[in-house]
């Protein structure tokens, strides 16, 4: 099923809360089985994470650490002014456009992909150096 889909059939019935639909993502995810729990206690994710459009705040408020994603990982077009609980690694895009960025600080250490990162209010590329 189209996951832009399945989240918005999910969202037709009332307004959710990011914290419902972060967990709507996750349960997602591991009825897939994409998620693989490592022996830390993190996870890696075999496919793609959207965490896009859902009113984040901070990716700290995700339940779940994950360390690695294979396919792209979007957080855009929401509320985030830090990068911090992001993957370390992301196999194709990363996407955050959209927020309150003003670093790029916590940002994953390899992107495969593309990295989005438009429409915030960044002040400084500093931290891109690492990436």
């Amino acid at each position: 099923m189209n996951r832009i889909k399945r989240l918005s059939d999910y969202c037709k019935a009332r307004i959710y809360s990011a914290d419902e639909l972060v967990q709507e993502e996750l349960n997602w995810l591991k009825k897939e089985k994409k998620l693989v729990k490592l022996p830390d206690g993190r996870y890696d994710v075999q496919g793609e994470v959207d965490f896009g459009s859902i009113g984040l705040k901070s990716l700290l408020d995700i339940p779940v650490r994950i360390r690695k994603v294979s396919g792209d990982f979007r957080c855009s077009e929401n509320n985030l002014t830090s990068l911090e609980g992001d993957p370390e690694e992301v196999g194709k895009d990363f996407v955050c456009w959209g927020n309150q960025l003003l670093t790029l600080k916590g940002a994953p250490r390899y992107v495969g992909g593309g990295f989005y990162c438009q429409d915030n209010n960044l002040t400084s590329l500093e931290d891109f150096q690492n990436i």
